[in-house]
């Protein structure tokens, strides 16, 4: 049968529908064809269903890129003559035997033949014994009559007669061993008479059953031509069962549509009663199967909606939602120095897919990020990972809990190895990792890190820096920030804190500190909430009119905080 390629196909990556244009799949296409999209990709998928003209199913999603007016070809597999094809086999087998039975026939033929003339042979060696002593008996008799007539010569008679009476025992003898001889002959000829015979009975059996094997070849080629017919007619049947499930189908997509149109209004009024349900003064949540409220305070949180913020905070049960959460972190990195050490009360791991295993007692850990990869231990790849931001994750393969470092958001496991959680994230510079400690959420550093000076310009309000942040993974929600700065009289020192794409937006912030003592440095410590979108930069300006002196003031950062439910 031809290949079908009618019209173009819209391909999307992960789905299994294949939707055509201009095609005619409900009369052309059945279930079972091969479908080869001309995609580059050079993979074949099974056709598992075919629903109308203009869309069919794959039995496998679609692997390759979405793409629309794509070329395509389907090959038809032919799979209902399965059951014909095997019934010729045995046909073939069955008839197989003839020409088997034809030649043994003919082997006895030959050997037959072969006696005969072995016969004839050992016959024609008795007759010419037979005349041997004939003549021998001529001779004998012609020495008896010389005897009698010669007297004289009886001494020479007596001897020829004793020579004639030898003669005549020896050709007695030839004489009784050419009847042996004919006797087996004879023998000979009766045994390859009874062999040609039984040779001949094979033969004349094995054409019978030819002939026999013939009928029933005929017989079977018969029935398959039947069960051919049979196929054909519920073949018919089946398409026009198709043709009644594609009208059934699309009466039902007609359904579902109607019950998706209900069930996003349901949606919305689920939306506005959540806005309703957050403003009041409390927020409830779902923790240990119940209903609980968690309080004001906690309903004034910035990502009251995150869900692992509501994790990390205990609004709600990490396990219950399916996400991957550390408990007790702790880890030392003072010096910089790899490997790197961790330990943890709880990890509560998730294989991707919604399983999770919650792992306690946990001892020390250890991963180096110079160690290839992907292995338990070291980091996820076989290259060295490039200086920035590394995070390290919990791995376990079922038995074992271990380490791994990736600078990617989701690690690529080693073999063996099905579920993680993320620990923290470092600096990576390529053979040290930035002098800090974990303990829980937060990463603080051994010292706090300089983001730069301001200058010797005026301190008046609204003169602002901008210093984007650089000391702080993308990942992280919050950090700790500090102000070196000059006192040059007594008062509230106040400094204003905004971090997000400019002045005028993001995440705003009041830090003060009351100066008693002044001509001197001080330091306005306070933290500050990291926008999860944008352009991020810290802007500070002296909001305190004339308390502070901006001349020389430095910003620092001492610690920040990572999502990993700590």
């Amino acid at each position: 049968m031809a290949w079908y390629a009618a019209g173009t196909v819209a391909l999307t990556n992960g789905q299994a529908a294949v939707i055509g244009t201009g095609t005619s799949f409900l009369t052309k296409v059945k279930a079972g064809d091969m479908f080869v999209p001309e995609d580059g990709a050079n993979i074949f998928y099974e056709i598992a269903e075919i629903t109308s003209s203009l869309q069919f199913i794959l039995k496998k999603p679609y692997q390759g890129t979405t793409a629309q007016g794509v070329g395509y070809a389907i090959v038809p597999t032919q799979s209902f003559l399965k059951e014909l094809a095997a019934q010729v086999t045995d046909l073939i087998t069955l008839y197989s035997d003839v020409p088997a039975n034809v030649e043994a026939a003919e082997a006895a033929m030959t050997e037959a033949q072969s006696a005969r003339s072995a016969a004839v042979n050992a016959q024609t060696a008795s007759e010419a014994a037979r005349d041997a002593a004939e003549v021998w008996k001529a001779a004998a008799a012609a020495s008896a009559q010389s005897a009698s007539l010669s007297a004289g010569e009886a001494g020479n008679a007596q001897t020829a007669a004793e020579a004639a009476r030898d003669s005549a025992q020896a050709a007695q003898e030839i004489t009784t061993a050419a009847r042996d001889v004919a006797l087996a002959a004879r023998d000979a000829t009766i045994a390859s008479e009874s062999a040609a015979a039984a040779s001949a009975t094979q033969a004349q059996q094995a054409a019978d059953d030819a002939a026999v094997n013939l009928t029933e070849v005929t017989a079977t080629a018969n029935n398959a031509l039947s069960v051919a017919n049979g196929i054909d007619a519920k073949a018919q049947t089946a398409l026009d069962d198709s043709s009644a499930a594609v009208a059934t189908a699309n009466a039902a997509q007609s359904t579902a549509n109607g019950i998706d149109a209900k069930a996003q209004t349901a949606l919305d009024n689920s939306a506005e009663a959540t806005s309703a349900i957050n403003a009041l003064s409390g927020i409830a949540v779902v923790k240990d199967g119940s209903v609980q409220f968690t309080g004001h305070q906690k309903a004034k949180d910035s990502t009251p909606t995150d869900p692992l913020h509501l994790a990390s905070k205990g609004y709600v049960d990490a396990a219950a939602i399916g996400l991957s959460t550390v408990t007790g972190l702790s880890a030392d990195m003072l010096t910089g120095a790899v490997p790197v050490t961790a330990t943890a009360s709880s990890v509560l791991l998730t294989s991707g897919t919604g399983a999770i295993v919650r792992i306690t007692s946990i001892g020390n850990i250890t991963a180096n990020p110079n160690s290839a990869g992907p292995t338990a231990g070291g980091r996820d790849t076989s290259s060295a990972l490039p200086a920035g931001w590394i995070h390290w994750y919990f791995i376990w393969n079922g038995t074992t809990l271990s380490a791994i470092w990736s600078a990617a958001s989701t690690p690529a496991l080693p073999p063996g190895y099905t579920h993680w959680a993320y620990g923290f994230t470092v600096y990576w510079s390529g053979t040290v990792v930035s002098s800090c400690r974990v303990r829980g959420s937060m990463v603080k550093f051994n010292g706090p890190l300089s983001m730069g000076t301001r200058g010797a310009s005026s301190g008046a309000e609204g003169a602002a820096v901008n210093m984007t942040i650089s000391r702080v993974p993308p990942n992280a929600s919050e950090m700790g920030l500090m102000v070196h700065c000059y006192a040059s009289s007594s008062g509230t020192a106040a400094l204003e804190y905004l971090v997000g794409p400019s002045e005028s937006g993001g995440v705003r912030e009041y830090m003060t500190k009351f100066v008693t003592v002044p001509n001197q440095y001080i330091d306005v410590v306070g933290h500050i909430t990291i926008p999860a979108t944008g352009t991020v930069s810290v802007f500070y300006r002296n909001v305190s009119s004339g308390v502070l002196s901006d001349a020389g003031s430095t910003l620092w950062i001492s610690w920040f905080r990572i999502p990993n439910g700590g």
